[in-house]
């Protein structure tokens, strides 16, 4: 139990705010969304094989010169000749309210981190129990999980596989201490569970999203504007 819970409060400690020295001369350069990453069944499947980084010493705070290598990457190209785009791509999440739509990343390595989201267990599967993702957040309120903050009861949380779509109602959202990781649980509920920081470097707050699953459905069925944000690659 010791350990469990050890285990438990690294995790939501580790998630942190970005620094914010020089980061408003790059900020308009900056884009964390799905550009540059396409959401393709095959190659999630395998991504989902793949060992990742679970290592709660890895997170650390992400500078404005890390964004901005990872964003040209995607936006010019780059990713695809040096295999960044989709590596370690295990879906991804679209919130049409506050406009997050975000790749999500198996593990919570600085890489995964720096795109989008990750998962915070290995064990756990989208629409089962309860899924937890985790994210830093930014001075600029369009960056990675910084939207959460905006977040109200009834918005819909959209997170896919490419094969599955999985709807999701917010239920609740609060602010936290980051030694309150029961948060993270699992549940006999299928529950969504988006965690991020709330105020600047080293705070030790966090803003918690929960949202309900109310539908699963596959992709092909999911509406045109949903797949278009989430820049799911559908078989022909």
């Amino acid at each position: 139990m010791e350990r469990r819970l050890k285990i438990r409060y690294g995790l939501i400690a580790g998630i942190i705010a970005l620094g914010v020295g020089g980061y408003y001369v790059v900020d308009s350069m900056l884009q964390t969304d799905m550009r540059g990453i396409e959401l393709d069944k095959n190659t999630i499947d395998e991504n989902k094989k793949a060992k990742a980084d679970f290592d709660l010493d890895s997170i650390k705070p992400l500078s404005e010169q890390e964004l901005l290598e990872n964003s040209l990457k995607r936006s010019t190209g780059w990713g695809k000749d040096l295999h960044y785009g989709n590596q370690g791509v295990v879906g991804g999440i679209y919130v049409p309210s506050v406009d997050i739509k975000l790749p999500i990343s198996k593990g919570i390595g600085n890489n995964s981190l720096s795109r989008g989201v990750g998962t915070g267990f290995e064990d756990r599967e989208m629409g089962k129990g309860n899924y937890v993702l985790l994210g830093h957040n930014s001075p600029n309120k369009h960056v990675l999980f910084s939207p959460l903050e905006d977040m109200k009861t009834g918005d819909i949380i959209y997170v896919t596989d490419a094969t599955w779509m999985y709807e999701y109602e917010t239920t609740d959202k609060k602010r936290i201490h980051q030694s309150q990781g029961e948060v993270m649980d699992n549940t006999t509920e299928d529950i969504i569970t988006l965690i991020t920081c709330f105020g600047g470097l080293n705070t030790d707050k966090r803003t918690v999203v929960t949202g309900k699953l109310k539908h699963k459905y596959p992709v092909s069925g999911a509406e045109k504007e949903i797949k278009t944000a989430l820049n799911i690659k559908e078989d022909n």
